[in-house]
C-alpha cells in the first residue's frame, strides 16, 4: 500500500504553504522508515544557467518594468494552464494526496479513470481562483483574471468535486470558502472532511534582540510589533499600516518591524516603521518583538502564528478563519480582535503588562506549541487519517 504526496521532493523546504507541509511530512517519513508507504514526486529541481541569468537581469530593472514583466509572465502561465492536460500513471498508488486544486486540474483526464483514493488539501486562505486574482499587480493582469473568472472557478469546482476526502487544518479555515464562493456549500455537501492541525519545527532566530535593535536603530525600552508575510490585502498588511498610524500618534515608543517582499503593497512612511524586505531569517525580528501581529482579512491556518508560538511570542491576530482555533482552544497568549480600534486597545493592554506577566503569556504559548503543534503532533494525526481510510498499513 502506498500514498503519493503530489509534491516534488526536490522542491520541499521548511517554509509555509504546500512545500512546507510536504517538507515536514517527508522529515517524519524518513525518521519513521515509512519511505515505502508515503512517496513524493521525483525529478525537477534543476535551475538552468539561462534561467538564472534572465532572472538576475530582471531583478536589476526598474521596479515598474520588473512588475510588468512578472505580470505578463503570470498571464502567459495561467493562459496555458487553463487548457493544458498532463498525462501520468497514478494507478500504482492506493491514494494520491494533492496540495493544489491546480495540480488536480492539470491531471483531470487522468483522474477520470483513476480508481484509488484522491485527497485534497487546498492550502489557499480563500478559494484559489480568488487568491490568484489577489496577486495581480497591473491593470492588464486584473482585466484578464476578471474576464476568465468563471474558468478559474471551474478549476476549484473540479478539484473539490473529484476529491474523495478533503483535508483542512481547522473548521475555521473553511470560512473564507463559504463566504467567497457561493457554490462551495453545494460542492462540499456530501464530502468527507478531515481536520488535521498543521505542525512546524521550532524556529530559531540567528540574531539576538540586542543585535536586531542595534541594526535597526531601536532602543531597548521600545515596544516592538513584528509582522512577517506577504504584503497584500488578504494578509492585512494595509490594516497593519492603519493600526500603526494610529499607534504612532499616541506613543513614540511603539515601533513596527515588517518582514517580507514589499509588494504589491508598500510601507508606511514613518520613522517608527522599519521595513526589512525579504529575509531568510524573519525569526530574529519576531523574537526581538514584544508582540507578533497577524491581521489577516481571511486565513487558512497561518503558519506565522505557529512560528510565533514556537518562538515564545505573544500574538495578536484577527478573529477570522483558522485564527479562531486559538480562541476555541483557550491559548492564553493569543489575542483576537474584531476591529482596528479593538486591536489598538489590546496593544495598549499588552504594553502595560509587567515583564513577568508578558513572560507568563509567552511561556504559555510556547508550551501549547510543544504539546499540540509540532511536526510530530501533525504527522501522528496525518498517519492516523491515512490508516483510518485504509491506504497505509
Amino acid at each position: 500500500m502506498s500514498v503519493l504526496v503530489f509534491l516534488k521532493e526536490s522542491e520541499l523546504s521548511p517554509a509555509g504553504g504546500p512545500l512546507g507541509v510536504g517538507y515536514y511530512i517527508r522529515q517524519q517519513v524518513k525518521s519513521r522508515n515509512l519511505d515505502d508507504q508515503i512517496l513524493f514526486l521525483t525529478g525537477g529541481g534543476t535551475y538552468s544557467s539561462r534561467v538564472r541569468f534572465l532572472k538576475s537581469v530582471v531583478e536589476k530593472l526598474p521596479l515598474s518594468l520588473k512588475k510588468n514583466i512578472r505580470s505578463l509572465r503570470r498571464l502567459f502561465h495561467f493562459r496555458k494552464l487553463l487548457t493544458l492536460s498532463l498525462k501520468m500513471d497514478l494507478n500504482e498508488y492506493d491514494a494520491v494526496h494533492f496540495h493544489s486544486t491546480l495540480d488536480m486540474w492539470l491531471l483531470r483526464d487522468v483522474l477520470q479513470s483513476y480508481k484509488g483514493v484522491v485527497i485534497l488539501t487546498s492550502h489557499s486562505p480563500v478559494p484559489a481562483f480568488e487568491e490568484h486574482e489577489s496577486y495581480c499587480t497591473t491593470s492588464v493582469e486584473k482585466c484578464w483574471f476578471r474576464s476568465h473568472h468563471k474558468k478559474l472557478i471551474n478549476i476549484d469546482r473540479f478539484a473539490f468535486s473529484r476529491a474523495n476526502y478533503v483535508v483542512f487544518p481547522t473548521k475555521g479555515a473553511m470560512d473564507a470558502y463559504y463566504n467567497h464562493w457561493s457554490d462551495f456549500k453545494e460542492v462540499i455537501a456530501d464530502k468527507p472532511v478531515k481536520f488535521i492541525e498543521t505542525g512546524i519545527s521550532p524556529r530559531v532566530g540567528q540574531m539576538s534582540r540586542k543585535d536586531v535593535l542595534s541594526k535597526l536603530g531601536l532602543n531597548d525600552e521600545d515596544f516592538i510589533i513584528s509582522f512577517a508575510g506577504r504584503h497584500n490585502a488578504i494578509k492585512g498588511y494595509d490594516l497593519l499600516k492603519k493600526l500603526a498610524e494610529e499607534l504612532f500618534k499616541t506613543d513614540s515608543q511603539i515601533k513596527v518591524i515588517a518582514a517580507g517582499n514589499e509588494s504589491p503593497l508598500t510601507r508606511l512612511e514613518h520613522p517608527s516603521w522599519k521595513e526589512i524586505g525579504f529575509t531568510n531569517d524573519p525569526y530574529s525580528y519576531i523574537s526581538a518583538s514584544d508582540v507578533l501581529v497577524v491581521p489577516n482579512r481571511e486565513t487558512y491556518f497561518d503558519l506565522v502564528i505557529l512560528e510565533g508560538l514556537s518562538l515564545g511570542k505573544i500574538v495578536l491576530t484577527s478573529n477570522t478563519g483558522g485564527n479562531r482555533y486559538f480562541k476555541d482552544n483557550d491559548v492564553p497568549g493569543v489575542f483576537l480582535f474584531n476591529s482596528l480600534e479593538e486591536a489598538q486597545q489590546i496593544i495598549y493592554k499588552i504594553k502595560s503588562l509587567s515583564p513577568n506577566e508578558r513572560k507568563s503569556l509567552a511561556d504559555a504559548n510556547l508550551e501549547y506549541y510543544k504539546n499540540h503543534l509540532t511536526i510530530e503532533c501533525f504527522f501522528n494525526s496525518y498517519w492516523a487519517f491515512l490508516s483510518e481510510i485504509g491506504v497505509v498499513r
